[in-house]
């Protein structure tokens, strides 16, 4: 393309490249309004739109149905008559990655992770076992225990972090000179996060908003994809890659909206300490405290490899899953 074409084609683009509007869908939807914004959209220049399912759905039509398809299908084809084309959303509200609570509903197993810490303080010299058991539920694993000097509050000198064997059930004995210390003990559990869903009574805070799935977790992410793009697939094949033109995923959250585990929780999942070994250099297990209390200089270096590494599962995980779909 030339320099004086690519001029006339910024100064007038072709309608593809114009706006694309978040087209909410709540209420209960209706063939001849929806067919009428299409043509609004049209008129004013749009160049497509994206399917925004959103909190107000009604339950005639709801999520992922046989209706909700239907009704897509329609747009969709709308769309292709007037050259238009469409984006879908993967999710019901958002953060992405859940199905409106469907992924969970298929397997609790695929629910929010995160690691908490209970913590304490031990006047020393001293032995005795301590029991952290949270008693919040028989899914809670213990992953470790630590104990460390606390040479001011909350902070704990790095050179006295170790790890303590824990014998069954959760029980741990400790035998510590004289100073003070903290017992740390770091749990695997389910975070409570959640997403904002498609009906009313599903909005964040709500006590029925949909559970949020475990984007760190390949096998809930697999399942969210045989709920949502697989099926879009299924129902708009012939419009894939012409008038379908993308999948557009929206903020996933490792914890989900709100988690009710903590305080202070940190995106976890089955393997996830593994991944946070490598780069790491000594035992990842007995700096896990410093995500809660000050160890020393490399406390913010400790943390920020953290975020990283679930950054780096959630692309390789999530994003990753979803790439090679396309």
């Amino acid at each position: 393309m030339t320099n004086t074409s690519l001029s006339r084609t910024f100064a007038n683009p072709p309608r593809e490249f114009g706006i694309f509007p978040f087209w909410f869908w709540n209420d209960d939807l209706e063939d001849v309004e929806l067919l009428r914004q299409i043509h609004e959209f049209h008129a004013k220049g749009f160049g497509g739109f994206l399917i925004h399912p959103r909190v107000g759905l009604s339950r005639r039509v709801g999520y992922l149905t046989d209706e909700y398809f239907r009704l897509v299908r329609l747009v969709v084809e709308e769309a292709a008559r007037l050259d238009m084309k469409v984006v879908l959303y993967d999710e019901g509200s958002y953060p992405s990655g859940s199905a409106a609570g469907q992924v969970v509903a298929t397997d609790p197993t695929y629910a929010a992770r995160c690691l908490i810490a209970k913590q304490q303080a031990i006047t020393g010299p001293a032995q005795g076992y301590w029991h952290p058991n949270l008693g919040r539920g028989l899914s809670d694993e213990l992953i470790g225990v630590v104990v460390g000097r606390e040479i001011a509050p909350n902070v704990l000198d790095p050179a006295s972090l170790m790890v303590l064997p824990v014998q069954a059930p959760e029980l741990v004995r400790y035998d510590l000179p004289a100073g003070n210390w903290r017992l740390i003990a770091l749990w695997h559990v389910y975070s409570g996060g959640t997403i904002r869903g498609v009906f009313a009574e599903e909005d964040a805070q709500h006590a029925l908003a949909p559970a949020a799935g475990d984007l760190l977790n390949p096998d809930a992410v697999a399942c969210f994809i045989r709920l949502t793009h697989d099926q879009y697939y299924h129902h708009l094949r012939d419009h894939f890659g012409s008038t379908v033109v993308a999948m557009f995923t929206d903020e996933p959250s490792a914890l989900g909206r709100a988690p009710k585990r903590g305080p202070n929780p940190w995106p976890f999942t089955p393997g996830f300490l593994d991944d946070l070994q490598t780069g790491w250099g000594d035992d990842v297990g007995r700096w896990l405290p410093a995500l809660w209390l000050d160890c020393g200089p490399r406390t913010a270096t400790f943390r920020q490899h953290y975020t990283n590494t679930v950054y780096t599962r959630l692309e390789r995980v999530f994003y990753g899953a979803q790439s090679h779909w396309c």
